[in-house]
């Protein structure tokens, strides 16, 4: 999905850094999460399924290719929601005379990479968090919730080198809305689709998800957690040996679940999982060269996702491209967190703290819950995107005031002016030798920049933009002076000597720096006009397990409204969440009706409570809009409560 709704978790995986203490009913809401997954099983359901409204569908998954694939998750995808009336037309699919919405989350397309994230990310906290699962009396059901996922994952498994990576065909599933066990009454296909050998990537990934799980299962059933072992060893060679991105293995998921980060973080992330399962040192020393060959040192991260595993090891169940189009490192961190759990090497804990100092210094909504950014600005290129924000702060935005003092007749009248120097002094160094040298030729100048840009290590520092303190963000914007990391040296101008020093040497390194400054930039957040926004003021400081209880508690009703964004919680949430099995009345509750796009239409409230349903959550400023057309805030999803779930653990714990 590429929902962007707020950073809900972006700190939880910091959780065990700091004592705190317990304000909300963390066991309940970890036991509604749990209800949620049974919510959004397909197959055959068993006897013991707590949620009553639902029933049996898709028994007939992979009998297009021979293979019994029933079973695992629905999840969400990212697309065009088509109505029946509606038609696409031409070789270009050009949509004639109709309207269409994107949404996401709520189909009955069984997506294996985000299904594997989810069972990847929920064995993660109940193998860290054990504890908190057995306090709640959550233990066993979690252990249910992963297998639904791990059987079905195993069954998909077909051969050493073929795993069935989807089952239903996008554009199909989303023109339907309705029960899942009338789909098969549409008349609608639900193709197969495998990789294998020609088409690979996928496999990384779910190696990972089972080999956390065993895990889980180890010392239950060890027939069960060696029997994924197996699984999870094949699927890793394989994914090792052929290597090719998810959305070109299987082609319809490259509208929904596009792998923008490429296959190098979950190649880590599985061999990290299985030196955990199975102690043995190959995978270690694999997934630590792995982690060096494709530098994840030097990624910058906000959060994590499905797509990326580098953002922390206790957050997820965000699908933010924040780099629209480009390759997106945003889970570096994770990698980073599990290395450091299992080598205690103080250099990927310093990464961590990296990361997590970086969240908490972010935007955040009035309300006080981290905010990212909504929907993605998607594509778009440097000049036309620089264009539009200048044009912005020279009159053209909503409110017609040129930001620009004596530009047009309406602008400030009372500018604040003050300065500080957050960054000391070493940009302006670099900065001063690079302009003697343009200015004289003399080689001495250049040797002075380069060489105390190397001295500095401006190549690993991060910038969100640039401004008067730091000379580091690019050569040709500027004028703001948002302090990022306030009470931190402050290195928010690197990329602006790299772009001086780029135009001087012509050296491809400082091009390619420059290049991810932009990106960063061009897919960050905006104002409801369009300007590209950081921040505010800065949030200074705090402890992370703190900071990351209060966005739980946040999400658990501590917040302007009051209202809880986990469906069930309190007497006060959200009545219309986009689901759509939930949006239908059962046949006993109607006389036998059919649930199609009126029930989607129906301004009421969703006949089945969605319980353990985490929404997308509120807008920048903290309201909600309890409507099932609005996809970016009602949403829901099986990895957005994946991690919420293990977070909740961890705090069952404190």
């Amino acid at each position: 999905m590429v929902t962007m709704k707020p950073s809900v978790f972006a700190l939880v995986f910091c959780v065990c850094l700091v004592n705190c203490v317990s304000g909300q009913d963390y066991g309940l809401a970890l036991s509604l999460s749990q209800k949620f997954y049974e919510a959004n099983r397909a197959g055959d359901l068993p006897d013991d399924n707590r949620v009553s409204w639902r029933k049996d569908s898709f028994l007939g998954d992979g009998q297009d290719v021979g293979r019994d694939l029933t079973g695992g998750y629905f999840d969400g995808g990212n697309d065009y929601l088509i109505r029946p009336e509606e038609s696409l037309i031409g070789d270009d699919n050009l949509l004639l005379n109709t309207t269409f919405e994107k949404f996401v989350a709520g189909d009955f397309v069984k997506f294996g990479f985000p299904m594997a994230y989810s069972v990847s990310v929920l064995a993660m906290g109940m193998v860290d968090f054990a504890d908190g699962y057995q306090r709640a009396g959550e233990a066993d059901f979690g252990r249910r919730t992963l297998k639904w996922g791990t059987d079905y994952f195993m069954k998909a498994h077909t051969a050493p080198n073929e795993l069935y990576g989807q089952v239903g065909n996008g554009g199909e599933d989303h023109s339907y809305w309705g029960r899942p066990e009338d789909y098969g009454n549409s008349g609608k296909s639900r193709p197969s689709y495998k990789i294998d050998a020609n088409n690979p990537d996928l496999a990384a990934e779910t190696a990972a998800a089972l080999a956390a799980s065993s895990l889980v299962f180890r010392g239950h059933d060890d027939g069960y957690a060696n029997e994924l072992v197996r699984h999870a060893r094949e699927l890793y060679d394989f994914a090792n040996q052929f290597r090719r991105v998810y959305h070109e293995s299987i082609t319809d998921a490259a509208g929904y679940y596009q792998s923008w980060s490429g296959y190098n973080d979950e190649l880590v992330w599985a061999a990290a999982w299985l030196h955990r399962a199975t102690g043995e040192q190959y995978y270690l020393s694999e997934a630590e060269n792995k982690y060096n060959e494709f530098n994840f040192d030097g990624q910058y991260s906000q959060e994590f996702s499905w797509d990326d595993k580098k953002a922390g090891v206790y957050v997820s169940g965000t699908e933010y491209q924040i780099f629209v189009g480009k390759n997106n490192p945003i889970d570096v961190y994770l990698l980073q967190a599990i290395l450091y759990r299992i080598t205690n090497n103080q250099r990927y804990a310093n990464k961590l703290t990296e990361f997590c100092d970086r969240v908490a210094s972010g935007d955040k909504t009035p309300g006080g819950l981290f905010w990212i950014q909504d929907l993605g600005l998607g594509g778009g290129y440097y000049r036309s995107l620089a264009k539009g924000q200048i044009d912005y702060l020279l009159g053209s935005n909503p409110t017609g005031l040129s930001y620009q003092i004596g530009y047009s007749g309406y602008h400030p009248l009372r500018p604040h002016h003050r300065s500080r120097s957050w960054s000391g002094y070493n940009d302006e160094l670099v900065w001063a030798a690079a302009w003697l040298h343009r200015a004289t030729g003399e080689q001495y100048y250049l040797s002075e920049a380069e060489n105390k840009y190397n001295e500095f290590n401006f190549d690993g520092q991060y910038s969100q933009e640039f401004s008067w303190d730091d000379k580091k963000a690019g050569v040709y914007v500027s004028g703001t002076e948002y302090q990022i990391f306030v009470g931190k040296n402050n290195p928010i101008d690197v990329y602006l000597l790299q772009a001086i020093l780029y135009r001087i040497t012509n050296n491809q390194r400082y091009a390619n720096k420059l290049t991810e400054f932009c990106d960063r930039v061009a897919s960050g957040d905006k104002t409801p006009g369009g300007l590209f926004w950081i921040q505010d003021l800065g949030l200074g400081g705090g402890y992370y397990r703190s900071l990351a209880k209060g966005q739980i508690d946040y999400l658990l009703g501590s917040n302007p409204t009051g209202l809880s964004y986990q469906i069930g919680y309190s007497g006060y949430h959200p009545l219309r969440p986009h689901h759509r099995s939930s949006s239908c009345p059962t046949v006993e509750q109607c006389g036998g009706c059919v649930c199609d796009w009126s029930h989607y239409d129906s301004p009421a409230a969703n006949p089945q409570v969605l319980e353990g349903a985490l929404v997308g959550g509120p807008d920048h400023n903290d309201q909600y809009n309890d409507d099932r057309h609005d996809y970016v805030h009602a949403e829901v999803a099986t990895d957005y409560n994946a991690a919420f779930q293990g977070s909740l653990a961890a705090l069952v714990i404190s």
